[in-house]
């Protein structure tokens, strides 16, 4: 007959100095994912604002080139469903119509979209407006470089009080603003 060998219990399994490393090592493994989920969002919505803040740039240095065809680009911020698009354009809303559906159609057609999972505000001395059915307006004076902004579908002379105008950008991850000096034209980007 067969005798068996027992098996040392001691070395089965693991030990409670093994089982307590293993918990301590997942959990700094999840706080450094969870950490970096966060920066990931703050990302999208700095990525947000700073292709809306280089996108004034843009209308600036082609609004005060010696084209004298025009009279200046203009960027249309609109909302469409869950995101946010803008268009740069010298032709749209020609006619002060700038919540037409022409101008709509265009921005969802050619428009870009503003990245980040954000809401979108518009505010003139120290209210804020949500963007949301009707057209954000920006542009620049060709004679002076100073800024020109209408919001809601008014015409530029609906806003002409202000010395400041914010777009603010908020979103879970992060709050973000572009304050815009309406006499020197000048805009910066600031997080919040």
């Amino acid at each position: 007959m067969k005798v068996k060998k027992c098996k040392d219990l001691s070395k089965a399994g693991f030990s409670l100095i093994e089982l307590i490393i293993t918990i301590a090592i997942m959990a700094i493994l999840a706080s450094s994912i969870i950490g970096m989920m966060a920066y990931i969002g703050n990302a999208k919505a700095r990525k947000g604002s700073e292709l809306l803040n280089s996108k004034l740039d843009t209308i600036l240095v082609s609004t005060m080139s010696k084209d004298t065809s025009t009279n200046g680009y203009y960027m249309y911020v609109f909302k469409d469903g869950d995101e946010y698009k803008a268009v740069i354009d010298n032709t749209l809303g020609q006619d002060g119509a700038t919540n037409s559906s022409a101008v709509t159609s265009t921005i969802k057609k050619k428009g870009f979209v503003i990245p980040g999972n954000i809401k979108m505000y518009f505010g003139v001395s120290g209210g804020k407006t949500e963007i949301s059915g009707d057209i954000l307006k920006i542009g620049y004076n060709k004679a002076d470089g100073s800024f020109k902004v209408c919001q809601l579908g008014g015409d530029f002379s609906t806003i002409n009080d202000f010395t400041t105008a914010t777009i603010y950008l908020e979103g879970s991850d992060g709050k973000f603003q572009i304050k815009m000096i309406k006499t020197t034209g000048r805009h910066t980007l600031t997080k919040k």
